[in-house]
This record gives structure tokens, C-alpha cells and sequence, in this order.
């Protein structure tokens, strides 16, 4: 049915011009002509039909071919478009799913990552806080430690004024075991090492205390000192001793450049040492000059005065000898009075008193000074000795034979000391 219909339309279709040309071929006059043109509009119209059939049956191939392909050829693509956007899909997940992965490994390597350096952050925030706790502690140690050694040096100086020098010396060491880098422990230390004798321990103490302020002044005149002692023991044609007496004098004046009133332990003024120096080296002008200036600094001294009655003696100008040791005897007097161990004090009045030839007051005063001398620095006596051996020097006949028995105690006294104290052979057994 569908088929005749499909026919008959296709034959209509065709007809449609052939009955346009009849009805214009009707009104014309010629009904011959109008024949001739029905046959030839009927044989027209047959080859119509015929390709009317003809385009039939391609329009009937093309419906088969239409039905075909929409029966087999749409489903299969659309089966093979399924299996392809199935296929597509699977692999945009598996794509998905993989870049998923990465994400999370990229991510889990991050976090591990971020852990560590957190982690290592933490450490160096642990070990700076444990570093900063450790100094802290350290430095409260530091403080009581330093706190402590400085309530220890009273009791050194106590030790030190009672002449007891072993006993500072063991307790200045106990302060320098709690405060290593004091530069003040470490002068003091070379200083009552410098009393005793102790040079070699003295000189490195004192540069201790040097190395820690290469301006520290009272280090510096101890150290001058210190050399200035060691030139003494050496013969008068060293040529070291000159060298050590240069560099005494630099250290010396070097100090007193930085404090010109600067004394010593004793109270006694650096610009005495200087003095003691020029005079060892026959520079008596210039000793005196030192002398004077260490009398400015510490007037109530008899020291100063001591020694530039001496100088006067060595100048042979009496009349200032004398005037200074009066002021040597009045000075020195108060100062035993004051303090019945100073060694010094007793030093000063015994030697004025006997260049004022007071020989009787003079052999009590050399009583009170053996009394008072160190046990651990005997060698003080030899200054005492060394200036009354200068006074017989210069003195005339009588006064000399007056002084050699004062001389002679002190060079016995010494003996003696020296001989307790040097330590006795070992014995030998009897083979």
C-alpha cells in the first residue's frame, strides 16, 4: 500500500507538465495540431510513468538502504560509539584516577616534607632554647662564682697584712679557681709572689693579668718592678741587666703615664720604684726627682723620705740628709705605732736612727724588725742590710765600728733563715 502510493505520486508529479501544455494546445484554431500534441503529451507522459518506475525503484532501493542503515548500520554505531565513549570513559578515569594518585603521593610527599623541616625546625629551636638555658645557668655560675671569689680577697689581705704571704697566696688561688679571667686575683697574686721572691711565677701572673687588659696599670708597675729585680741579680757587666733595666723603666713609667698616684699593696707610692731604679744606675738626679714625686703622693710616708736622705748622703749634702731622716724617724715611728708588723716601718726607723747615731734605740728598732719579718720572704732583710752597709760606706771611723754590729746580726739572721730553709742533703747509707 504504502508502495502504490509512493507510485502514484511520483506519476503526478510527472503528468503535471503534460496537462499544462494541453489546456494552452486547446485554444488554438488547429484541432490537428491539438491531436498531435496529445499523442505526443501521451508518449511524454509514458516515458514519464516509465521514469516515474524507474525513480521508484531507486526511491524504494534508498528506503531499504535508509531502513538497512537504520536497523543495522545506527545501531552499530551506536554500539561502536558506545564501545568507544565507554572506552573513552574508562581511560578519562583511569587518567583521573592516576593524576589522583600523583596528587596524593605529590601531596603526602609535601606533608612528609613539611613534617621534616618541622621537625628540624623544632630540633634548632630545642637545642637553641637548651643552648640559651645552658648559658644562662652558666653565666648565674659564672656571677656567684665571681660573687664568691671577690668575698675571698678580704681575708687574703688580712692574711698579707699579718705577714702571713703563704696563706694569702693559698687563698688568692682559691679565688682564682672560681673567677679564672680576674685580672685584679691574678696582679695580686704576682704581687705577693713578687714579696716572696717568687719571680718567675710573679712575671706570669702579672702577664696574665696583661693579657686580659694590656692597660691595666697596677700590673704594669709590678712588672716593671719585677724586672727591675731580676737586673739586680745580675753582675754589673751583664749586658742583660741593662736590657731588663730599660724595659723595668718603660713598664714603670708606662703605668704612671695611665695613674700617676698609683701605690702599691703597701701603700706605697710606684714612683719609688722608678726612684730605686734610676739610683741603681748612678742616676741620682733623676732618682731624687722620683723620689720627691713619690713623697706628693703619699706624704705621711717614710719611704720617700728614707730613700732621698740616702740620695743627699750619696750627693754629700748633709744638711738635707739629715732633715730627711729626721722626717724619716717622725714618720716612720708613727707608722710602727700603728701597725706593730709593718716589716718597712721598722725598715725606715731603724736606718734613721742610726744615721741620727741613736745606736741604742736603733739595736731595739733592728729587735722588732727581725720579729717582724716574713718566714716566706727573708730576703726583705737584704734591703735593710744593703742601706746600712751604704751608711758605713760613708761614715767616718767611729761611726762605722758603731754600725758593724747591727750589720753583722742581720747577715747572721739571714744566714740562719737560709739555712732553715734550704732543704737538707739526703742520707747516705754505710756500705
Amino acid at each position: 500500500m504504502r508502495r502504490l502510493a509512493l507510485m502514484l505520486t511520483c506519476l503526478l508529479i510527472l503528468l503535471l507538465p503534460a496537462v499544462a501544455a494541453a489546456q494552452e494546445a486547446v485554444s488554438e484554431p488547429d484541432l490537428a495540431a491539438a491531436v498531435e500534441q496529445a499523442q505526443a503529451a501521451a508518449e511524454e507522459a509514458r516515458r514519464y510513468a516509465e521514469d516515474a518506475s524507474n525513480y521508484l525503484g531507486i526511491f524504494e532501493s534508498v528506503g531499504v538502504a535508509i531502513g538497512v542503515f537504520t536497523g543495522i548500520v545506527v545501531p552499530v554505531l551506536a554500539i561502536i560509539a558506545g564501545f568507544t565513549g565507554l572506552s573513552q570513559l574508562r581511560e578519562a578515569r583511569r587518567e583521573l584516577s592516576d593524576a589522583r594518585e600523583r596528587m596524593e603521593l605529590e601531596l603526602q610527599a609535601l606533608r612528609d616534607k613539611l613534617a621534616r623541616e618541622m621537625q628540624d625546625k623544632q630540633a634548632e629551636l630545642d637545642a637553641l632554647k637548651k643552648e640559651l638555658e645552658d648559658s644562662a645557668h652558666d653565666e648565674r655560675v659564672r656571677s656567684d662564682q665571681a660573687t664568691l671569689a671577690l668575698s675571698l680577697l678580704p681575708l687574703a689581705e688580712r692574711q698579707y697584712r699579718v705577714n702571713d704571704y703563704q696563706g694569702a697566696l693559698h687563698t688568692y688561688h682559691r679565688a682564682l679557681e672560681l673567677d679564672p679571667d680576674n685580672i685584679v686575683i691574678h696582679y695580686l697574686i704576682g704581687y705577693v709572689n713578687t714579696q716572696m721572691g717568687n719571680l718567675d711565677e710573679a712575671e706570669k701572673h702579672l702577664n696574665r693579668a696583661l693579657e686580659l687588659d694590656s692597660k691595666f696599670a697596677p700590673a704594669l708597675a709590678n712588672l716593671g718592678y719585677v724586672l727591675r729585680r731580676r737586673a739586680d741579680q745580675l753582675p754589673a757587666d751583664d749586658m742583660n741587666r741593662g736590657r731588663l733595666m730599660a724595659e723595668a723603666e718603660l713598664k714603670l713609667r708606662e703605668a704612671l703615664n695611665l695613674a700617676p698616684k698609683l701605690v702599691d699593696e703597701d701603700g706605697e707610692s710606684w714612683w719609688g720604684s722608678l726612684g730605686g731604679l734610676h739610683r741603681r744606675r748612678g742616676q741620682l738626679d733623676d732618682a731624687i726627682e722620683a723620689y720627691k714625686l713619690a713623697q706628693q703622693v703619699t706624704p705621711a710616708a717614710s719611704y720617700p723620705a728614707g730613700n732621698l736622705a740616702l740620695l743627699y748622703l750619696q750627693k754629700r749634702d748633709k744638711a738635707r740628709m739629715l732633715e730627711m731622716f729626721h722626717r724619716t724617724e717622725r714618720l716612720a715611728h708613727r707608722r710602727v705605732l700603728a701597725d706593730g708588723g709593718d716589716f718597712w716601718g721598722w725598715a725606715d726607723l731603724m736606718v734613721a736612727r742610726v744615721a741620727l747615731g741613736k745606736f741604742d734605740e736603733a739595736k731595739e728598732t733592728l729587735e722588732w724588725l727581725l720579729a717582724s719579718t716574713p718566714e716566706t720572704a727573708t730576703h726583705m732583710l737584704e734591703n735593710p742590710l744593703e742601706t746600712l752597709r751604704l751608711l758605713r760606706a760613708h761614715a767616718d771611723a767611729e761611726t762605722a765600728a758603731r754600725l758593724q754590729p747591727l750589720i753583722e746580726g742581720l747577715e747572721n739572721r739571714l744566714a740562719t733563715l737560709h739555712r732553715a730553709q734550704t732543704p737538707a742533703p739526703p742520707e747516705t747509707l754505710p756500705e
